[in-house]
């Protein structure tokens, strides 16, 4: 697919059709996530989040009980798989006859080079039946939707699959097999995408002036970027370009990525405790997500944990080092939001660089 709003768009398409019209997905999330399944007219129902990110299991159960037959959106949020209450509650609602739709984008990494031990998108392929979904185990998915260009070095692209099994296989199959031909607004977003990879390797290997100067240009051309993607809402097949990236793509190439979020994590530690800080993520390759840690006894965040975040977040900028990831609260702070800053793993040669720059945000230097 061209991209993960598109193969969300082709998902949210079969199961109103099917008279779904309600979808329950995290309280913590991303609204392009969702805007698919309001632009089909389904009811978006946000479910409570535990310290993980993912959906509470018990929320989730107390939400299908109100609403029997609504479909599951289940985002394996910065890379988080859950635990057993969450898949115990998933497996339920599937059951019970809600379709369950996994958003796997940021474990991608993860999926690829097997970090995560877990089922998700075949390498190589854009879109199409997942038949026998390698690996797959409880509670076992519907459909199963990732974006590439978030985590992995494409201008666009996003994978699309199902077991043979779910209600969602035939008319995910029609959809795909009848899928228009790609539009001047398609071409726009992978034309950006190649201009923006192209930029980021200019800025990476330049110093002083001349790296302000690209780090500046590469925000622009991010900004068109994004635009455009937001503008390209038909589904579409993705590139030829994306699909020869992610065909050519071997689990090796992404394994120092591992290397690279542990070393983070463990060399990061001391100083992110002594802010109020944890990693939220702690067993992903993607990226390293920071936040606030929990009070005891509940509430706000501690002040310390929320400006050490705002300066790590200002100085991964200022580097043009940022992280995949970040999320603004949709709901305009009428509840506490989680606030999270993400840390890149996407150049491994460059740990001392991204501690350095890190650890000085969080001493204040």
């Amino acid at each position: 697919m061209g991209n993960g709003k598109q193969a969300l768009t082709l998902v949210a398409h079969v199961l109103r059709a099917g008279g779904v019209g309600t979808v329950l997905v995290p309280r913590y999330r991303c609204e392009t996530m969702v805007l698919p399944f309001a632009l089909e007219g389904m009811r978006v129902s946000p479910v409570d989040v535990g310290t993980d990110l993912l959906a509470d299991p018990r929320a989730l159960r107390e939400a299908l009980a109100r609403e029997p037959g609504a479909a599951v959106l289940h985002c394996e949020t910065y890379g988080n798989r859950g635990g057993r209450g969450l898949a115990s509650a998933l497996g339920a609602a599937r059951r019970r006859g809600s379709a369950v739709v996994l958003d796997a984008t940021h474990s991608v990494v993860d999926r690829l080079v097997g970090a995560g031990g877990a089922p998700g998108p075949p390498r190589g392929a854009a879109a199409g039946r997942g038949g026998s979904e390698p690996g797959d185990r409880a509670p076992g998915w519907d459909a199963v939707v990732a974006s590439a260009r978030k985590l992995l070095p494409v201008p666009d692209g996003a994978w699309l699959t199902w077991p043979d099994a779910s209600p969602l296989a035939a008319g995910l199959a029609r959809a795909v097999a009848t899928l228009p031909e790609r539009r001047p607004a398609d071409e726009l977003v992978t034309a950006l995408g190649v201009e923006l990879g192209r930029a980021l390797e200019s800025m990476r290997a330049s110093r002083g002036r001349r790296r302000e100067e690209l780090r500046l240009e590469v925000c622009r051309i991010a900004a068109r970027h994004e635009d455009a993607i937001e503008a390209a809402l038909t589904p579409a097949p993705a590139s030829a370009r994306a699909v020869a990236l992610l065909e050519g793509l071997r689990p090796g190439v992404l394994r120092p990525r591992a290397r690279a979020a542990r070393s983070l994590r463990t060399r990061l530690d001391a100083r992110l405790r002594a802010c109020g800080l944890r990693v939220v993520n702690p067993g992903s390759a993607g990226c390293v997500a920071l936040g606030a840690a929990s009070p005891a006894g509940g509430g706000a965040p501690d002040l310390r944990a929320v400006r050490a975040l705002d300066a790590v977040e200002e100085a991964l900028a200022r580097a043009g080092r940022w992280g995949p990831v970040s999320w603004s609260d949709p709901d305009g702070g009428a509840r506490a939001w989680p606030s999270v800053v993400t840390v890149p793993t996407d150049e491994p040669g460059r740990v001392e660089e991204l501690v350095d720059v890190v650890g000085a945000a969080l001493d204040g230097d």
